[in-house]
């Protein structure tokens, strides 16, 4: 693809998963009231990130690019299910917290690749 890399949109679908296995942790795992706030601060600046991340697509490179990662992030759902269904949520909830912003430095370091 010309105009969207797709290791660009690989990491969005990676980033849009942790961001969301970040939320769930914050809401079911956090007991703390400042844990839980500092957790899911992170994950409503996930949100923001995922959609700063589409609309600079859609300035930079085309109006319609950002349909690309997103119709591909919701097909991603499929095999995070097969991955939850093996490690668990609460080790994916862990690993989120440093795996999104990660994969959020990644996706836009390989957009303007």
């Amino acid at each position: 693809m010309e105009l969207l890399p797709w290791p660009s949109i690989a990491f969005y679908c990676a980033f849009g998963i942790f961001v969301y296995y970040q939320r769930l942790y914050a809401q079911v795992y956090a007991d703390d009231g400042w844990t839980k706030l500092l957790l899911t601060g992170m994950a409503f600046a996930g949100m923001l990130t995922g959609f700063v991340y589409l609309v600079y697509c859609g300035w930079t490179l085309a109006w319609w690019v950002p349909v690309i990662p997103l119709g591909m992030s919701a097909l991603a759902t499929i095999p995070a299910i097969l991955v939850e269904r093996l490690a668990g949520r609460l080790a994916l909830g862990r690993i989120a917290v440093l795996a999104w912003p990660l994969c959020a430095y990644l996706m836009f370091h390989t957009l303007r690749a």
